[in-house]
């Protein structure tokens, strides 16, 4: 596979014009044929070389405003000038990535642990317990310990 005439052109493809506004009417045929074989070499896995498209037509970043509360801006500065982050974004998108993990974490939670014992409940309904024998319980619980 990897001497095929569709890898060699996938090896070649390496600079794609995206300058253009998406929404400007059709695109020309040679572009749109570079953009089908860019899909293409995705897809079979072969890459482009990403150390020759042109870096002012590829931005991995935006900028945005955002309005934070002053006891959350003040702890944000602080971490800046004592060291521990170069600007507010980095501590901004470390932030971010910490409530990614969380939420990556969470879901596999629920995947897992939570949506195996749904599956158990759903098979064998004599293994669950009513919300009214959970209240009499807690109730109880908590008479003895006054």
């Amino acid at each position: 596979m990897w001497g095929s005439p569709a890898v060699e052109r996938c090896r070649h493809v390496t600079t794609l014009d995206v300058s253009r506004p998406a929404l400007a009417g059709p695109l020309p045929a040679r572009r749109s044929r570079r953009l089908r074989l860019i899909r293409r070499c995705q897809r079979m896995g072969v890459g482009f070389n990403p150390t020759k498209v042109r870096e002012s037509t590829v931005r991995t970043t935006r900028q945005l405003s955002i309005t934070l509360p002053n006891e959350m801006a003040d702890v944000l500065r602080n971490k800046v000038s004592a060291g521990e982050y170069a600007s507010e974004s980095e501590v901004i998108r470390e932030g971010l990535r910490t409530l990614f993990a969380r939420d990556r974490a969470v879901e596999a939670w629920l995947q897992t642990e939570v949506a195996e014992a749904y599956d158990a409940a759903v098979s064998d309904p004599a293994r669950t317990v009513s919300a009214q024998a959970v209240r009499e319980r807690l109730a109880g619980e908590q008479a003895s310990s006054v």
